[in-house]
């Protein structure tokens, strides 16, 4: 490689230190113009319910660490990699575009260099056609779309700062139907956001110290990567899947907010961690499209959301893989509208969570990865604020469903939402709803998913018949 070529590859690895710094100053620039509460009825613990959370396995981004990684013996130094042949890279060339494992590739080797260097740049593409073919509440097709650009900073291998990272993600979502469609509760899609947005979602650092032992979280973040997740649950489509309905305004896709977060893992497979969030999305704040102002704000009306876990992971129990359970608690200090008129101050409510490989197709580095897996999950909240008081989830998802189609899933999943029995509320029955789906490989980069969901009573209206819903998802890495 020549000396200009090395000098433009450097040049290239700071382009996204500056958009990182020129990021981070947009951000507490806006913390003098947050986007002001939009107009509509007084906040309520039903403000998370059609929020999607958003998908759960976009390219670059990754959940809180729910075991530690034990650290290698020192005594034996460290293997470093061999670096990829030029014609193994996934460009022009070399490999056939088919086995790219992102659709724009090695850009010519500068992806890899970037990559050794510690910035991993990341795209995903999203769009979701969906038809209400019978009951729900207008039977009609709609279109949904979501473009997320992240970055990973290595700061140990980028500056040589010992267990640091940092992250970056922009999201540009477009929005027609879905659940309005459907006239459901606990969201139909996991991309819709109610509108279109194009925001910075999330700019933090994160720090390990003491061997991986603690682990510390600041910035502008997704809470539901940290808490009560379901990695089993990544491929469905379905809002509830993985992401419960019943806390509370939780700082989530679209509208991710500034925190805090502590992690701390005693043993291997123990983990102890809690956080507190800016509370500005129960007061009307869009605080997605906005920075920390309402987090570092000394006005005594500010409201926070607190959220603590404690979980256990295994390799393996009796026959069985890779599982774990967790169990949680949150508050939100808030100020919200009961049913019955009455406003009060606060509102808390508990969840766990479970997921367990049931079974696996053989032995090697893929055994943990493929198979059969199934997942529970539980919440409750304060039905005197809540819409849904108590929420039931069961999934499976098979990871390989042919032999020769290792990378394809198929999965299901019930999920059961318990209405408020509040008169005021004016809910029926309750709701609940089915979701079968595959996903089709159609290359390392691409896939796409056909999907299949029952609503039953939606928004526990008895008016409004069971909604029969189907929809397909492409999704492309780049």
């Amino acid at each position: 490689m020549s000396a200009s070529q090395i000098r433009w590859l450097n040049s290239l690895a700071l382009c996204p230190l500056l958009i990182w710094a020129t990021a981070g100053l947009a951000a507490v620039a806006s913390a003098q113009s947050v986007v002001p509460p939009s107009d509509g009825p007084a906040p309520s613990a039903i403000a998370n319910v059609l929020e999607g959370d958003g998908p759960q396995d976009l390219a670059g981004q990754k959940k809180g660490d729910r075991a530690r990684k034990i650290p290698a013996d020192v005594s034996v130094p460290p293997i470093k990699p061999e670096p990829t042949p030029p014609g193994e890279r996934e460009w022009f060339g070399a490999r056939p575009i088919w086995e790219w494992t992102r659709l724009t590739g090695d850009w010519g080797g500068a992806r890899t260099y970037l990559n050794d260097h510690g910035i991993s740049i990341n795209g995903s593409y999203l769009l979701d056609w969906s038809s209400v073919w019978d009951g729900g509440a207008h039977n009609r097709a709609s279109t949904r779309s979501l473009v997320d650009i992240n970055a990973n900073f290595n700061l140990e291998k980028l500056v040589g700062w010992k267990g640091g990272t940092a992250y970056a993600d922009f999201m540009s979502s477009d929005m027609r139907g879905g659940s309005r469609d459907a006239g459901d509760l606990q969201g139909s899609d996991n991309i819709e956001t109610g509108n279109n947005a194009d925001q910075l979602s999330e700019l933090w650092i994160e720090q390990k110290l003491f061997d991986d032992s603690l682990r510390l979280k600041f910035g502008k973040m997704h809470a539901q990567t940290e808490f009560e997740f379901v990695t089993a649950s990544s491929d469905n489509i379905h809002a509830a899947a993985g992401a419960l309905n019943t806390i509370a305004a939780m700082p989530v896709y679209p509208d991710q907010a500034t925190g805090l977060v502590a992690f701390v893992y005693p043993t291997e497979h123990l983990h102890v961690g809690g956080g507190v969030f800016d509370g500005a999305l129960a007061e009307g704040f869009h605080t997605g499209r906005s920075g920390p102002a309402t987090f570092f704000t000394d006005d005594r009306a500010a409201s926070w959301f607190w959220i603590g876990e404690v979980g256990v992971t295994w390799g393996s129990v009796a026959s069985l893989g890779v599982g774990r359970v967790s169990v949680g608690a949150w508050h939100h200090t808030a100020t919200f509208d009961a049913w019955d008129g009455k406003r009060h101050d606060g509102t808390s409510g508990l969840y766990a969570m479970g997921e367990q490989q049931l079974w696996s197709p053989g032995t090697g580095e893929s055994a943990a990865t493929h198979g059969l897996f199934g997942w529970v999950q539980y919440g409750h909240a304060d039905d005197e604020v809540a819409a849904i008081a108590d929420q039931f989830g069961a999934g499976l998802k098979l990871v390989g469903t042919l032999p020769t189609r290792d990378d394809d899933t198929a999965g299901l999943f019930f999920s059961y939402a318990d209405l408020t029995d509040k008169p005021e509320a004016g809910f029926m029955r309750d709701e609940s709803a089915l979701e079968l789906f595959y996903t089709l490989q159609l290359t390392p980069a691409v896939k796409i998913r056909p999907d299949l969901q029952l609503i039953f009573n939606p928004s526990g209206d008895s008016s409004l018949d069971t909604a029969v819903i189907g929809g397909v998802r492409l999704q492309i890495a780049f």
